[in-house]
């Protein structure tokens, strides 16, 4: 079963007050999940495999509620916040405590914060990361 992982140093995330907030520094966005989107988002994180956290949203709730928990994970790879890795081989620290009542998961992305994000002089660095600059001109 693949495991999902941050693709860091390019993705960012913290759960402050029972809301995962994730910046992708590759785009300049930010993403928002909370609730049940923020519990799925902690167990991958943690290592889960997002079968076992489907299952587990299933066996909570129901089957219609883990394929929207399915989605979600889904959508977290469409989005590049998080990849599939068939190498990790994390065990999961935590087990999953799902929140009560069901609200349907839901990923915001905003990019109003955009143009400030990509100002900084981080983004222009080169893979030993800064304060090496990268090249400029053609690759």
């Amino acid at each position: 079963m693949p495991r999902l992982t941050l693709p860091s140093p390019k993705v960012v995330a913290e759960v402050i007050d029972g809301e995962a907030i994730v910046l992708d520094l590759r785009a300049g966005t930010y993403f928002a999940t909370e609730g049940v989107g923020s519990v799925a988002w902690s167990a991958a994180v943690d290592g889960h495999s997002s079968e076992e956290i489907a299952a587990s949203a299933s066996a909570f709730y129901g089957e219609t509620e883990g394929a929207d928990v399915a989605a979600l994970l889904d959508g977290f790879v469409a989005a590049g916040l998080l990849v599939a890795s068939e190498a990790d081989d994390r065990t999961a620290s935590e087990p999953i405590t799902w929140p009560m009542p069901y609200a349907t998961p839901v990923l915001e992305k905003h990019d109003d914060l955009q143009d400030m994000m990509q100002l900084d002089p981080i983004h222009d660095t080169d893979a030993s990361g800064w304060p090496m600059p990268a090249p400029s001109g053609p690759q």
